[in-house]
């Protein structure tokens, strides 16, 4: 009928205008057709492939190497209808990239077929490494800082806990000078060497002298 005559003519143009690489296969993996784009993609001629087992267009199959003596192709397609699987693929020249898959399954005249979509995400995997680079090294930039700041942290607690040491090393020497200053029997005094005036003086010597402190500040020490 014309609308199928129209269906299979537009079905040929897509075909052989997209980008992606077709191949149609039966439940035995035996190739029945591609469209132009293997040529650019794989290097091989359509003649080369038709026949020949699809499985000699890939590496792994949902990370799993085709050669594997686990593999199972016909398992291996059935889970895989419906679904983008990342693969590896291998060119006639036996050169790899990634690749996406797309499955779509199919009856004619009581036989399975399989039509496979191949897309090259060479590209696309290169800039996910890229990013996967950038990231790790962002992750090592952070850890390295992260550690710098940890290290400048605890010296700077040591420097804390050092000076709290001295402090309180000070503060015992001074309360020590003190109990001693106040407690002496001999006359004790502490004055500016600058203008002679008195600072402190101990009990010892308001008792001798009979001054008290107030008085004192108004004096200076006579050195003659």
């Amino acid at each position: 009928t014309l609308n199928l005559r129209r269906t299979e003519a537009l079905s040929k143009v897509i075909g052989e205008t997209i980008v992606d690489t077709i191949v149609t296969f039966d439940d035995q993996g035996s190739i029945l057709s591609v469209n132009p784009a293997i040529k650019s993609m794989f290097g091989y001629r359509a003649e080369e492939l038709i026949g020949g087992h699809v499985l000699r267009l890939f590496q792994t199959w949902m990370g799993v190497h085709v050669q594997d003596s686990s593999f199972s192709f016909l398992s291996a397609i059935k889970d895989s209808v419906g679904k983008v699987i990342e693969s590896v693929a291998v060119r006639k020249d036996e050169s790899n990239f990634h690749a996406d898959i797309l499955i779509g399954e199919t009856t004619i005249e009581k036989q399975n077929l399989y039509v496979c979509s191949i897309r090259d995400v060479t590209e696309r995997k290169q800039i996910e490494e890229i990013k996967k680079l950038q990231y790790n090294n962002m992750e090592q930039i952070v850890e390295k800082r992260t550690k710098e700041l940890i290290r400048a942290n605890e010296r700077l607690q040591n420097e804390i806990e050092e000076r709290e040491k001295i402090a309180s090393h000070l503060y015992r020497s001074q309360e020590r000078f003190r109990k001693i200053f106040e407690s002496s029997p001999c006359l004790m005094a502490i004055f500016s060497k600058k203008n002679l005036t008195f600072i402190e003086v101990n009990t010892s010597w308001l008792n001798f002298t009979g001054y008290n402190m107030k008085e004192l500040e108004k004096h200076k020490i006579n050195v003659k």
